[in-house]
Order: structure tokens, then C-alpha cells, then sequence
């Protein structure tokens, strides 16, 4: 199968490996470890295989003509809806041992299921309909149908950005209660304070920061290709960090937490409360003054 290695494609694929590998990694632990690690590893994989399109790109498949090219043009490598779901569930499981998706979680996977039912149409419409595909004259080979490019529209694009922020927001805020829920639960908060999750958030807010920049850019002034590379450069070194901090994150600190988002602080674990409460006593005695 052809792959150019050239400094373009070589930088991006050991974080493409990488990528993939802890995906899997977090998939097979999942088994036992439960639903954080399962959507962590979809989390990781979806901005793997986002660095993927550029990686093969410059390797050459846009460039080889054949069905490597309409591989480009027709495999999922943007799912910029799934994101913000994945981060605001994979929040709520790692801050509650007891979390589980039910039916009044699916309204927020609405909008990743349809953008899914958008490129599995644009398959098969255009390879129903159109193929084989109209032989152009530079390329003499067909390898896209009208369809092909829908989901890189500019108003597509605009309603990932869109979904992301609002899944950031909603995380943000409950970031935010979650600190007040460490605080009045617990004494010694420095095990579940998580700076991961906070360092999470920054990180994957950070990488798509950078491609609505970049994105922002691109529909202002024509840029060539090669500039939206760094961006994709970017997206590898934080699969990096989320891969291995996310893999290696002590589970044990997860067991005593029962975050809930919508719950009031004082209806939280009485046993929590208490452990608090014991804390607190045993300080003053090793420091009355």
C-alpha cells in the first residue's frame, strides 16, 4: 500500500500509532474498568483518525488517483459533533463510579448520529448513482461523485465548532460544581481534585481552538494546505498527552466519588459528609493551636 514518507507524513504518524494504540488499549481495559475508559478510547480515536486524513494526504493518497483517493473523499475522518458528547459523558463517568448512559442521554447524540447518516448518504448516493465516476482529464481516473466533500462544507464545519462549544460549556459548568462537591464532601481533596481532568479540557479545548483558527483563516484569506499541517501537528502532540495521561490515571481515586451533576451539594452521600466531618476532627487534634 503506498505511503510517501516524507517530513510532512513522518511527523504525524508515530502520534497516529500512538493514537490508535491506546485507543485500543482503553477499549480492551474498558471491560473491567467501565464506561470512563470506553469513552475515552472513542474520544482519542476520533482526533487520531482526524490526524489521519492529513498524515495520508501527504503520503500521497489525494495525489495517487486510484481508490486510495476516493478512500480520502469518503471515509469518515471528521467527527467534530461526537466530540463534545464524548468529553461531557467521559466527565460525568470519571466523577461518578455509579454513572451509566439511559435514555435521557440520547437527545445529546441526536446530532452525531445524523452527521453519521450524512456520510454513510453521501456514500451510497454517490456510488449508487455516479459510479463509476466521471474520468477526468488530468487524473484520467473517476474518483468522486457530486456528494463527496458534504460534510467539509463551510456550513458543516460551522455546526461541529457550534456542537463542541456548547458540550464545552455544559462540561465547564459542571466542572465547576464538581469542585464544590469535592469541597463540601471531602477534607483531603488533594487525591480527587483531578488537575487531569481540568489539563483534559484545556487540552482538547486547545486543539480545536486551533483548527477553527486555522478553519477561520482559511475562509478569510486562501491559504495553502501546508498551513493547516501545523494544526494537525498540534492535534498529535495532544494525543499524546491525553493517550498516556488518560491510560495511566490511578482508578482507585475514582471509587469514592458520586458526583452528580443536577444533585444539590448538601443532598450528596451522607457517608461522604461524614468522612469530611472526620477529617476535619482528626486535624484540629493533631493541631489544636
Amino acid at each position: 500500500m503506498r505511503f510517501d514518507f516524507n517530513l510532512y507524513s513522518a511527523l504525524l504518524l508515530p502520534s497516529f500509532i500512538q493514537g490508535l494504540l491506546f485507543s485500543a488499549l482503553l477499549f480492551f481495559r474498558s471491560k473491567h474498568s467501565g464506561l470512563s475508559d470506553r469513552l475515552l478510547a472513542f474520544l482519542l480515536l476520533i482526533n487520531t483518525v482526524k490526524v489521519a486524513s492529513w498524515m495520508l494526504g501527504f503520503a500521497g493518497w489525494y495525489d495517487s488517483h486510484d481508490g486510495l483517493t476516493s478512500f480520502m473523499f469518503y471515509f469518515p475522518f471528521n467527527n467534530l459533533p461526537w466530540a463534545g458528547p464524548l468529553l461531557y459523558f467521559y466527565f460525568l463517568s470519571v466523577t461518578n463510579r455509579d454513572f451509566k448512559l439511559n435514555k435521557k442521554h440520547w437527545k445529546h447524540f441526536v446530532l452525531p448520529f445524523i452527521w453519521a447518516l450524512l456520510i454513510l448518504f453521501k456514500f451510497l448516493f454517490d456510488f449508487g448513482l455516479y459510479y463509476p465516476f466521471e474520468v477526468t482529464v488530468d487524473t484520467q481516473y473517476g474518483c468522486k461523485g457530486p456528494l463527496a466533500e458534504l460534510d467539509k462544507t463551510d456550513w458543516a464545519m460551522a455546526i461541529g465548532f457550534l456542537s463542541f462549544y456548547y458540550y464545552l460549556f455544559l462540561t465547564l459548568k459542571a466542572f465547576r460544581a464538581y469542585k464544590l462537591y469535592v469541597r463540601s464532601n471531602f477534607s483531603a481533596t488533594d487525591g480527587i481534585q483531578f488537575n487531569w481532568l481540568r489539563n483534559l479540557l484545556y487540552m482538547v479545548s486547545i486543539g480545536i481552538i486551533i483548527f477553527f483558527l486555522f478553519s477561520l483563516v482559511g475562509f478569510i484569506a486562501r491559504v495553502t494546505y501546508k498551513m493547516d499541517w501545523y494544526a494537525y501537528l498540534a492535534q498529535g502532540a495532544i494525543i499524546y498527552y491525553l493517550s498516556i495521561e488518560g491510560y495511566y490515571m490511578q482508578s482507585r481515586q475514582l471509587q469514592k466519588l458520586h458526583f452528580e451533576e443536577d444533585a444539590p451539594i448538601e443532598a450528596m452521600h451522607v457517608e461522604e459528609r461524614d468522612r469530611c466531618d472526620i477529617g476535619r476532627l482528626e486535624a484540629k487534634i493533631n493541631n489544636p493551636d
